[in-house]
Order: structure tokens, then sequence, then C-alpha cells
């Protein structure tokens, strides 16, 4: 019995240490978040109130100046070196 005990023990903490992540990725919405400063011609008050409950990450860096590039290397976790996908070329534009 004193086994399984720890052993429940040890899944309860695992499982209370366990981070809720949620990541939001918005382009070119630039720094017009409420929590950010606000600008006139944008309104986010549920983007607001999520980052009262939050952490923010105020000082960001971009793996590629091309939007959908620098998207690339985020959500796969691979370099733009490694994956290729520097800029919007023609190739990229007629898919």
């Amino acid at each position: 019995m004193a086994g399984k005990s720890k052993q429940n023990e040890k899944d309860a903490i695992s499982t209370r240490a366990a981070p809720n992540v949620l990541m939001i990725c918005i382009d070119d919405l630039n720094d017009w978040t409420g929590f950010l400063g606000g600008h006139p011609g944008a309104r986010t008050p549920h983007m607001d109130a999520l980052a009262k409950r939050g952490r923010n990450f105020t000082n960001a860096h971009c793996a590629v100046p091309v939007c959908s590039c620098s998207r690339v290397s985020v959500m796969s976790g691979v370099a733009a070196t490694t994956h290729g996908s520097y800029e919007i070329g023609p190739s990229y534009q007629q898919l």
C-alpha cells in the first residue's frame, strides 16, 4: 500500500507542475494592443484581459524579417538556415 501511495503522490506532483500555455501570434498588429500602449485604430479588449491574467513577453525578436518565414521558424522550432525560407519569392506567390 505504501508504494502505491507514493506513486499517486508522484503523479499528483507531476500533474500540478505542468504549465498551461497559450501562445497567441498575430501578424502586423505591432504594439497596437491596449496592454502594450494601444492605438486609436485598434481595440483589443479580449487580448487585454488575457494579458492581465498571464505573462507577456515584450522584448520580442523574430527569426526572419518576413512574417511567413519567421512563423515557419517559430512553429517548427527550425532555424531559417535549416528550413530555407527567407523571403516571399515568385514561387511562393504562385502557390
